[in-house]
């Protein structure tokens, strides 16, 4: 199974496809069970964009077959996609007894993510606080040289020259799953042969670099594949320029990141810290607001584990996905 890239969806999008098939509901096909069948219908060297699920990222919500620009979704995705039309299939349940099972299910699947969510947010106020104690500790003269270093690796490209094309534009750079925090790391992106890693507790500030670049980069239009964080959702972790082969990203301790190719750099902004005895001075807070954090991601993460085992069960009251029962609609 060749996969280009994966991807959270959380906001709409429009993917410019030739085909759309909405599967009701399309949840519980896993990359396992894809690998299987694209075999089977001798597509295994067919490149592919998959959209995982946040509870389960082993379990599928969309899936794009890139060359027959063809998209399988979960219909309640239809909502996130500017693309309306398309074909609808919708599964049966195995049996008419399991219709008051599926709406039971369907319910308590929904509680537990909306527990998830609350226990999420509040990690998200702990993780504020420690980001407080760094913020306006920068100086700002070496901070400004770095932004206009940063900037000069994007001119080196004519956008009319540009030869990629992007899937999706906007997406997460992970998120919260039954298995934990899941960020998308490994395995890398392909077209990228260089990383520019940007380390430090003043992530604010690493943010407010990369928004400059992709403002930058929209005002000379350079396409470019933008990923927010999962926790902070208005906030960039990286970004990709597949036509410049160059990537920026937010290698921080949540979602830590080290160089894998030759030409990779690493700009550590703690190095820039005009108040050197931040991380002794507030010793003992930061200890505080870490072990909170880690508490309630916890908690977060347990609720999951509860929705993804509703998910599961949800999954096997239907008939199983046939994928070229639902390729036969094009």
């Amino acid at each position: 199974m060749r996969v280009l890239n994966e991807y959270f969806l959380h906001q709409p999008v429009n993917l410019l496809l030739r085909h759309i098939i909405w599967v009701d509901p399309l949840v519980g096909m896993s990359k396992e069970q894809l690998s299987q069948q694209l075999s089977e219908n001798k597509l295994d060297n067919e490149p592919l964009s998959l959209f995982l699920n946040p509870i389960d990222p082993e379990l599928l919500q969309g899936v794009i077959l890139m060359d027959r620009q063809v998209g399988i979704f979960d219909y309640s995705l239809k909502n996130l996609m500017q693309e309306k039309n398309g074909v609808t299939l919708t599964r049966s349940l195995r049996t008419n007894d399991d219709t008051k099972s599926a709406e039971l299910l369907q319910q308590a699947l929904q509680l537990m993510q909306k527990k998830a969510t609350l226990k999420f947010a509040e990690a998200r106020q702990f993780s504020n606080y420690l980001r407080g104690l760094f913020q306006g500790r920068l100086d700002q003269t070496p901070i400004t040289s770095i932004r206009k270093q940063l900037i000069e690796c994007l001119k080196t490209v004519d956008p009319e020259d540009q030869k990629v094309q992007l899937t999706v534009l906007e997406s997460f750079y992970g998120a919260f799953t039954a298995k934990g925090p899941r960020y998308f790391s490994y395995p890398l992106p392909e077209g990228i042969n260089k990383w520019i890693i940007l380390k430090g507790h003043a992530e604010q500030d690493i943010s407010a670099l990369l928004a400059d670049l992709k403002e930058w980069a929209d005002q000379h239009h350079l396409e470019c594949q933008v990923d927010f964080c999962p926790l902070h959702t208005e906030e960039i972790d990286r970004l990709q320029f597949p036509s410049l082969q160059v990537g920026f990203i937010d290698g921080n301790t949540y979602h830590p990141f080290e160089p894998v190719y030759p030409k990779d750099d690493v700009i550590n902004l703690d190095d820039y810290l005009s108040f050197k005895d931040t991380f002794y001075y507030f010793a003992p807070e930061i200890r505080e607001l870490e072990a909170r954090y880690k508490q309630k991601m916890r908690q977060g993460t347990l609720h999951l584990q509860e929705a993804a085992n509703d998910l599961w069960a949800y999954n096997h009251l239907f008939e199983p996905i046939c994928l070229k029962q639902i390729l036969t609609q094009i």
